[in-house]
């Protein structure tokens, strides 16, 4: 049965280009948005940056260039910018 689902959003979700640089199709990992015909996700290159390695490394290690790099950040930037933030309120005692 789950099969047959997968066949129907195949022919339904078409690839979605989210900039020059960065795609979300459900045929490469899993729908989660990569870097244009590298299948490098876009988290994987944040979480890269995030714990300090440099563009040189992303570049050497992903094939990556620059552009690819800053599209992620633009990508995780305006994807941030349209969450709605609610501070949770304050507990009694703490």
């Amino acid at each position: 049965m789950a099969q047959f689902f997968c066949r129907i959003l195949r022919n339904v979700v078409q690839p979605l280009p989210m900039n020059d640089r960065i795609v979300i199709d459900p045929e490469i990992c899993h729908g989660k948005p990569v870097i244009s015909n590298t299948r490098t996700p876009v988290s994987v290159v944040l979480d890269h940056l995030a714990g300090g390695d440099s563009f040189d490394t992303l570049r050497r290690e992903y094939d990556l260039t620059d552009e690819d790099i800053r599209a992620a950040i633009a990508f995780a930037n305006a994807e941030l910018s349209r969450l709605t933030f609610a501070p949770t309120p304050r507990r009694k005692g703490a």
